[in-house]
């Protein structure tokens, strides 16, 4: 199992000056990216004292630490890969679980947050697929906005030459466009199945051992069994406080909202 993971930000890189008759716009973007880059460096360091503190054992606090990063924005797949690590050594398998979903989320072809998610399933005595389908798992090679750009790139090519091609029509040029026209179809095709998968696959974790499981939402309705932590589930519906699930199995029921967390699509 890989315990930690380091560069969890973009290094930072030095303004150029130029002169002229943009100098104002420069200097604002400059202003702009010293911000940015202060916000790096502060991010940055936060994320290597949370190390610290895991690498201690204290992990309790490595845990605020992380937290406080996704609280200021720093959703990388770093900061969740690593406190996933940290839930899976106080034995929160739910939370560890749902936090290795989330990198992987962000980063799908990362080995190390398969292995590790792979590991703590399997500890758990979960199935070490989850809940996922062949062709979710197929979607998962790339995150949703690369397959928006893979769809809609013959899309904006297309105009792009129509356009070039008032100006400046060659024979080659004309080419090019005829086959983004008759590739624009397939990526309407794309886009309309990443639409259906990111309805009907949208998933969640429970993390609380001994879940129970009702058979309408309401505490007092009749229960129908009990969920492990680290369960992974499809979410059908939500009313106030509940939100229908259905398990592996195919079965069916209402979950209390502090009983799982929801994975957000990327």
């Amino acid at each position: 199992m890989v315990d930690r993971r380091i560069n969890a930000f973009p290094p930072l890189y030095g303004s150029v000056q130029l002169d002229g008759i943009l100098r104002q716009t420069v200097m604002r973007f400059v202003i702009f990216l010293t911000l940015f880059s202060l916000s790096l460096v502060a991010d940055e360091s936060k994320f290597d004292e949370a190390n610290q503190l895991y690498e201690q054992g204290d992990f309790e606090s490595s845990i605020s630490k992380y937290h406080s990063l996704l609280e200021s924005g720093a959703q990388t797949s770093a900061v969740h890969f690593n406190l996933g690590n940290a839930y899976f050594r106080q034995n929160n398998t739910g939370l560890a679980i749902y936090h290795y979903l989330m990198a992987q989320s962000l980063d799908p072809l990362d080995a190390d947050i398969q292995a590790n998610l792979k590991f703590t399933r399997e500890s758990a005595g979960l199935p070490s697929g989850g809940i996922s389908s062949t062709w979710r798992n197929l979607v998962r090679v790339l995150p949703l906005n690369a397959w928006f750009i893979l769809a809609t790139l013959p899309l904006w090519t297309f105009c792009l030459l129509k356009t070039l091609n008032l100006f400046a029509a060659t024979e080659k040029l004309k080419g090019v466009q005829y086959l983004m026209g008759w590739l624009i179809m397939p990526g309407i095709c794309i886009l309309a199945l990443m639409a259906w998968t990111v309805s009907s696959h949208h998933q969640g974790v429970v993390i609380r051992d001994k879940a129970s499981l009702h058979a309408s939402p309401f505490s007092d309705s009749k229960v129908l069994g009990e969920l492990k932590a680290g369960e992974e589930v499809l979410l059908l519906a939500s009313k106030d406080d509940w939100r229908q699930i259905k398990k592996r199995d195919g079965e069916s029921g209402w979950l209390e909202l502090s009983q799982l967390k929801t994975i957000p699509v990327h």
